[in-house]
Order: C-alpha cells, then structure tokens, then sequence
C-alpha cells in the first residue's frame, strides 16, 4: 500500500462537503417551517391550540395540555411526588394524556402526514397606472352623466313643460333601465370571450353620438327625449357592469378589494363634483 493513498482531503472539498451538509440542512428547516406545530398530546394544530410550548426541537405540547397535567400532578394523582429525583417513583400511569404516549416515540415528534401546512400571508400588490388612469375616466364619465341629468331636468322645466311630464319621462327612463338590467346585462355576462374594454368604448362613443343627437338636432324635445335619449338610457345603464367587469378582470385577490373600493369613492366624489362644475 503507498503512502499515496493516505494523503489528507484537500480543504476546498472539505468546505464544500459542510456547505452541502449546512444546505441539506437549512432546506430541510424550510420544509419543517412550512408545517404548522402540532400538540403531541391533543394534536391540535397552532392554529387552534394556539402557541405551543416546545420541549424538544421536534416535540410540541400546547398550553391546555400543559396546564391539564399540571392541575393533575398538584390534585396527587401522579403517585409519590415527594422525591423527583427518583423517577422510578413517579407513576406515568396516573398521569391524565400520558398513560397512552409511548414514551419510548416521544424523540420523533409528531410527523408531517399529520400536520396542517402553514398558510402563506398573501402579498398585495401595488395598484397598476392603467388602474389609476381607468379610475380617473370613471371619474369624469361620473361627473358628465350627473350634469347631463340634471341639464335635462332643467332643460325640461324651461321648454315650458309640466313637472308630471318630467316625472313621466323619468319613470319611463326608470323602467326602461331595469328591463336592461333583468334581460340584457345577464347575456352580457354569460357571453364568453367578450372584450369588455371595447364593448366599453363603443358604448360610451355610442352616447356620446346620442346625446348630441338629443340635444342638437332641431324638432320636438319630448320626441327626442323619447328615442335617443331612452337608448342613451339604456346604454348608460350597461356601462356600469361592464367597467366593474374591467376591474375584476385586471385586478386579482390582493388588490380587488382596494380597487373597487376606489371605484365606488370615485363614483361618489364625482356625483359631488357634478353639480358644481355644471
């Protein structure tokens, strides 16, 4: 046999065998974290027992438990507790929980099979410029639609009209808005592959083309109000579900929330806004 054979293991192989070992390790910790802690005697997770006294790196009591075995020893029904430096003395048996550990299994703790996986925080997102852009058209959109129905009112009252045919003219434009909404938003949402931003578009193009139409072309405003004006109606009464649909669609669980509650801040501040600019 040569001396070759006995040369030392060079330091660099060494020191990436530990790295490999401290890696093997750390992953294995990371696995373990992704576990919630488990009562080895009730085995409640911590998410109900709450925080879990930790005996062992491996073994876990909750605080009842705990707190039951202790009551148990101070009511003398853990045998001879008067010497606890010998435990031949102690009486396991007597012990509530214990009776039925094996105590010989308490090194393994409680296996992954039966733990619960920690639910990861969910991480929110910054709301997107494209969000925000959308939002401020919504916005002016708000604040044109307010004055715009209260320009008709008065316009109404001016052309020498009764109250009563304004209020008729409303209930019409009422009724007409809840057929819409009873029978033409459902098709609209159960039409698949619809493009809602385009849809949005056109109809906001589309009334904006009425109501100049209503407003503009010459002949009698009731006639007027009764044709294009009722289609504006109708259409404006299908913008709303279709821009919530927008921002469901280009938002997700994080941030949803804070968007639509945006949404319904920017439809209040411009019902405000509204009737000052106008």
């Amino acid at each position: 046999m040569n001396n070759d054979d006995f040369k030392e293991v060079p330091d660099n192989i060494q020191d990436n065998n530990e790295e490999t070992t401290n890696n093997i390790d750390n992953t294995n910790d990371n696995k373990a974290n992704d576990y919630e802690d488990v009562c080895y005697i009730c085995r409640r997770p911590e998410s109900v027992a709450g925080k879990m006294i930790h005996i062992q790196p491996n073994l876990c009591i909750c605080s009842d438990c705990m707190q039951k075995t202790f009551d148990s020893m101070s009511n003398g029904n853990f045998g001879n507790l008067g010497n606890l430096g010998n435990i031949s003395n102690m009486d396991f048996g007597n012990m509530p929980n214990i009776s039925m550990i094996n105590l010989s299994d308490l090194t393994g703790g409680v296996p992954n099979s039966q733990k619960i996986k920690k639910k990861k925080p969910k991480e929110k997102k910054a709301v997107r410029l494209p969000i925000i852009v959308f939002l401020a058209f919504l916005l002016c959109l708000t604040v044109g639609q307010v004055n715009l129905s209260k320009y008709t009112d008065t316009l109404v009252i001016d052309r020498g009209y009764s109250t009563a045919t304004l209020g008729h003219y409303v209930f019409i434009t009422g009724l007409l808005g809840f057929f819409a909404n009873l029978f033409l938003i459902p098709v609209l949402k159960k039409a698949k592959n619809l493009r809602h931003e385009r849809l949005l578009l056109l109809f906001v193009f589309v009334s904006a083309i009425l109501i100049l139409i209503t407003y503009n072309v010459p002949g009698d405003l009731l006639v007027m109000l009764y044709t294009s004006n009722l289609a504006y109606a109708m259409i404006k009464t299908m913008i709303t579900p279709l821009e919530q649909a927008h921002l469901a669609k280009n938002t997700n669980d994080s941030n949803r929330g804070t968007v639509m509650g945006l949404r319904q801040s920017v439809i209040s501040i411009g019902n405000v806004i509204g009737p000052l600019v106008g």
